[in-house]
Parts: C-alpha cells; sequence; structure tokens
C-alpha cells in the first residue's frame, strides 16, 4: 500500500461517485457507478475500450450530464451547476487530453498561457513567467516560441500537461495520457504525473486501458465493465483479485468471460461511448 493510500484512512473523499447512471439510446454506459476518490491520490479507472472511461471524465469535468446519479466535490454535487458555477469548478482542475488537443495555429507558450487569460485577469508580465514556470516543470524551459508541430508527440503531451496545471488546480484529469507514445517516452509521462502530485499536492484521475503503467503510477484502481465497478482496491490488491473479468483483463488472454467477438450494433454502440 502506498503512502497515499495508507494516509487517506478515515478522510473524506474529494470526489464521490454516487450511483452513475448514462445511456446513449439503449445502451447502458453506467449502471450504478460509484467509488471514492481521496486527496492526493493517483486514482487510475482502468477497461476495456468502449466502456465510457472518457465518458466518464466528462461528467467529472461537468461538460455532459449523467441520467442519474451524483458527482460530490467535497460535498457539493456538480452534475447541475449554473453557468457561472460551472465556469468556477472549471478553474479548480486541469485536463489532460488523449490527443493533446494543443491549439497548432499558438505558440508553445500561446497553448500553456490560455487558461490563465481566460480565467484570471493578471498582467501579461505575470502570466509570461507563469507559463515558463510551468513549462520548466514538464522539462520545456526554452520552448515557448515553439509551435506544437515541431516538437514531438511525447514533447506536445507535456505542453499539454503545463496548460492542464497552468492555474495550479486541485486536480487534474488525465484521458490515456500514454496512448500513442513509446515506453521511453509513456515513462516519462507517467513520472511527470506522479511528480506534479508530490509538488502541487493534486488529486488526480486518470482513465487508461495500460495496465502497466496505470498500476505503476496509481494509488488505488478502478475496473469498469458492462456498466460497472468490477472491482476496486490498490494495484497489489487487483494484481490477486480472483475476479474473472479482471484476471483475464490484466493477463490479455482471449479466453475467458470477456468475449472478443461483437455483433455491429455492440461495436456502434461502443463508438458512441467513446
Amino acid at each position: 500500500m502506498s503512502n497515499a493510500t495508507a494516509e487517506s484512512a478515515g478522510r473524506e473523499p474529494v470526489i464521490r461517485i454516487e450511483n452513475l447512471e448514462k445511456r446513449f439510446g439503449d445502451r447502458p454506459v453506467y449502471d450504478a457507478v460509484s467509488f471514492d476518490v481521496m486527496e492526493r491520490e493517483i486514482t487510475a479507472v482502468i477497461g476495456l475500450s468502449g466502456e465510457g472511461k472518457s465518458t466518464l471524465l466528462r461528467i467529472l469535468s461537468g461538460t455532459m450530464k449523467p441520467d442519474a446519479g451524483r458527482v460530490l466535490v467535497r460535498g457539493k454535487d456538480i452534475t447541475g451547476l449554473s453557468p457561472d458555477g460551472l465556469r468556477d469548478w472549471q478553474k479548480r482542475f486541469g485536463m489532460l487530453f488523449q490527443g493533446s488537443a494543443l491549439f497548432h495555429s499558438m505558440t508553445v507558450g500561446e497553448n500553456v498561457a490560455l487558461p490563465i487569460l481566460e480565467h484570471t485577469e493578471l498582467d501579461r508580465n505575470v502570466v509570461d513567467l507563469m507559463v515558463k514556470l510551468k513549462l520548466e516543470m514538464v522539462g520545456l524551459w526554452g520552448f515557448e516560441n515553439f509551435r506544437p508541430s515541431q516538437l514531438s508527440g511525447g514533447m506536445q503531451k507535456r505542453v499539454a500537461l503545463a496548460r492542464a496545471i497552468a492555474l495550479d488546480p486541485e486536480l487534474i484529469f488525465c484521458d490515456e495520457p500514454t496512448a500513442g507514445l513509446d515506453p521511453i517516452v509513456a515513462s516519462v509521462i507517467v513520472k511527470l504525473i506522479m511528480d506534479l502530485r508530490e509538488k502541487l499536492r493534486i488529486t488526480a484521475v486518470v482513465v487508461t486501458h495500460d495496465v502497466e503503467y496505470a498500476f505503476r503510477m496509481a494509488d488505488r484502481v478502478i475496473m469498469l465493465y458492462r456498466g460497472r465497478v468490477v472491482v476496486s482496491g490498490s494495484p497489489e490488491e487487483l494484481r490477486n483479485h480472483p475476479d474473472p473479468v479482471l484476471q483475464q483483463f490484466l493477463s490479455g488472454s482471449p479466453e475467458g468471460p470477456i468475449p472478443m467477438r461483437r455483433s455491429g450494433e455492440e461495436f456502434l454502440a461502443d463508438l458512441l461511448k467513446q
């Protein structure tokens, strides 16, 4: 058990997800999903493609509403916020998107400055200093005037991470942070997320299908399957858990309770969940 997990005993969660339900048409994405995200922990949400992991981040960010259930952030439900309330909530978290989602018409510095300029009225000199500091934290000091197209995929991901922490958020949401990266670069991103958790004292929710990196960075892991939480716990607890769905997912075996063949209707439903 990690130090963060041990320290979480007896504390209230930063985020409490209660009986979350979401459907696309007649297809359920979530069926009474509940779990907690504890302060200063990295919580990894794992599962097959099409299990609604990215949908979860949309609900947490307030850009999508569930059909039922609540998402409590320090005891306050964020699922029914007013436009002003939603804007205030969005100042409190940073988002690392799967494809980095950088604006290629802007420089690296302009990309990182974007949330600061949008949510504050700080002097431009102060903004520029903040941008330099955030880029230094991800190992990109001096890259302010580069364009994203001039950078490698891993460097673009680090720029996106600098933008996600631009406002010193209390939470960060990461959507497949290692997707499309080679093992060395993926390890760098994982280490950065872990280091930033310590330096900025932030809480992170990471959705990923990559078990190796999820287990490396997370204090606790949640597995979703067919709209429900199959199992949750520390990486050590999941490695030794007897659930056959979990063990098939961890091993990558084609044999087990997870069917490898899907109908065209099921395939389309999975695409809609992304």
